[in-house]
């Protein structure tokens, strides 16, 4: 028998859809008379990707969201629903009639963006009072990902940098420890390059959510005999800079494809260090250590990492599906065939091989033992 457990950790938020930008700060002051102050607010995007709303809204929409970092209690999204159908019904009258701005109330979790509708179908399940919750968008693997139902504009990636910021804001979390609550497929491709800041400037003009750098300090553990090596596996602990926390990964081969592809589980951990300890009374201890600072980005979908190595040099990683891959390194001048299939750790140990050198670990002080 399952045993009830409590729901994820979420934030409210609500879209605003407005005939006009001159409507905008009306429907922030209406929700934030409702909800509280938004502790959390997005650009402006021009919204052209259906003519359903051309009667109400006009021919030139634009839609901005608003975020509240509180702890949220799911269940009161039906709630949320009928107060936001409220507002717009008095903004109907203080503007006219008509309805000039559409409110979009919803939820995010680690795992998912949920939107309430009061519209039934066959993909939406009833809360209360005729209110229903939709599963608008899934994180997976670093980002979010459109369903068949999707909105076309939730569907589109340029809302995306702001979701996944309100994540991090609510999880406080960086965005490679993002947690990821199930398998993912990891298709990805390494490539070294000789200049890292041209490419991010080129990233930059191309309009790259950059989500900053972090130094990471990644501990592959195996057991005595070696075997998660052997088949393929690997079972990482990383850690950036001086936080406490880590991220526990297991990886392993998961076969065809033009780039180098991996199922993947992930998992947040509180203590690294205890984490370690853990995983050593079970028999596995670390066998290397590699650093890296990284430099993340999104662009097309595809989570663009820029890392410099000590020794090996830089080298950009791009994660995504492979048509994702193969069009930002067209952006950025790379050739998608000069990937290279072996990890940063396997990349160390060759390098050392080839100079004769004993091994050691891959740490900028080149003091790093493995331990």
């Amino acid at each position: 028998m399952a045993i009830p457990r409590p729901p994820e950790k979420a934030a409210f938020f609500s879209g605003i859809l407005a005939a006009g930008a001159e409507l905008l700060p009306a429907a922030r002051e209406a929700l934030e008379g409702a909800f509280g102050p938004a502790r959390m607010a997005s650009g402006v995007f021009p919204f052209a990707h259906t003519e359903y709303y051309r009667d109400e809204l006009g021919e030139a929409p634009v839609r901005m969201f608003l975020a509240w970092t509180e702890p949220y209690p799911t269940d009161a999204l039906a709630g949320a629903k009928r107060a936001t159908n409220a507002l717009e019904s008095e903004l109907a009258r203080r503007f006219g009639g008509g309805r000039p701005i559409n409110l979009d109330p919803g939820y995010l979790t680690q795992a998912k963006l949920v939107l309430a509708s009061a519209k039934n179908f066959a993909h939406r399940i009833h809360l209360r009072d005729n209110i229903y919750a939709e599963l608008t968008l899934q994180y997976r693997h670093g980002r979010f990902h459109a369903l068949p139902w999707t909105f076309p504009d939730f569907a589109d990636d340029r809302y995306h940098p702001f979701f996944l910021a309100l994540r991090e804001k609510i999880h406080g979390t960086e965005p490679s420890l993002l947690y990821n609550p199930s398998m993912a497929r990891e298709t990805e491709a390494k490539i070294p390059v000789p200049d890292l800041p041209a490419i991010h400037a080129r990233l930059l003009a191309l309009g790259a959510e950059d989500r900053g750098e972090v130094f990471e300090r990644n501990r592959v553990l195996d057991d005595a005999d070696g075997s998660l090596a052997r088949r393929g596996m690997l079972l990482r602990v990383r850690t950036h800079g001086a936080e406490k926390g880590g991220l526990l990964t297991v990886k392993h081969v998961a076969g065809g494809g033009a780039f180098k592809t991996r199922e993947e589980i992930e998992t947040v951990a509180d203590d690294a260090e205890t984490l370690l300890r853990q995983l050593a009374v079970l028999g596995y201890r670390v066998a290397g250590i590699y650093e890296k600072r990284r430099r993340t980005l999104l662009r097309r979908g595809c989570v663009v990492s820029l890392d410099e190595c000590p020794e090996l040099g830089a080298f950009v990683e791009i994660e995504g599906d492979e048509a994702g891959i193969r069009a930002v390194c067209g952006e950025i001048g790379l050739n998608p065939l000069d990937h290279l299939g072996d990890s940063y750790l396997a990349l160390w140990r060759n390098h050392l091989a080839a100079r004769g050198e004993p091994p050691r670990d891959m740490t900028f002080d080149h003091k790093g033992t493995t331990a």
